[in-house]
């Protein structure tokens, strides 16, 4: 898009870029607070246009980078969340969005999961009529849950019990033991 079209053009015309989606992610990435006018920007996006973001390829990744990121706050990852409530099973038929909805699933503590997994089975038709939304009920245990819903949760409380204990081990950039290394450099010989 030449430059004239790109200053006069509707901002809801505009594409998003692969570049500036790829730096977005990138920063978002970052250690620091690098993040946080990308964050004020997103929040200041009209919903409509921000649930329109996940259901596009370059969009999709950066909301998804968002989820993900360690450095991101908790709190500001909540938000997110709460932006797209009443969506998942839209999201979830979507072949960008459902890369959302497994990105929600994967930060959500227990209740938000319920959450997700009742809007889920609410519109079970829809979403199992699409391969997408058939692979997000797989990775959600939909049918677990709808069989079991006890056993659904002690396994998710398991999990997430997992993950705290062994957060500490699976973060840590710990520096490779100089011993180790030669001893497989010796066997490698």
């Amino acid at each position: 898009m030449p430059y004239k079209e790109f200053v006069n053009a509707d901002y809801d015309q505009l594409p998003f870029r692969i570049q500036g989606s790829l730096i977005i992610q990138l920063v978002l990435q970052l250690p620091g607070d690098g993040h946080e006018p990308i964050m004020n920007s997103f929040f200041a996006q009209a919903p409509d246009r921000m649930y329109s973001w996940c259901k596009d390829p370059s969009g999709s990744r950066i909301i998804e980078a968002i989820i993900s990121s360690e450095h991101i706050p908790l709190a500001t990852k909540r938000k997110v969340l709460d932006q797209y409530s009443n969506k998942y099973a839209d999201l979830a038929v979507n072949k960008y969005g459902s890369h959302i909805v497994d990105a929600c699933w994967k930060v959500s503590d227990m209740p938000y999961k319920e959450k997700i997994m009742i809007e889920l089975i609410q519109r079970e038709m829809l979403v199992q009529d699409s391969p997408f939304g058939r692979i997000v009920m797989r990775n959600c245990r939909v049918e677990q849950y709808k069989r079991r819903a006890d056993e659904w949760r002690e396994r998710e409380r398991s999990l997430q019990k997992g993950k705290r204990m062994f957060k500490d081990i699976f973060d840590s950039s710990s520096t490779p033991n100089k011993r180790s290394d030669k001893k497989s450099k010796k066997s490698k010989k």
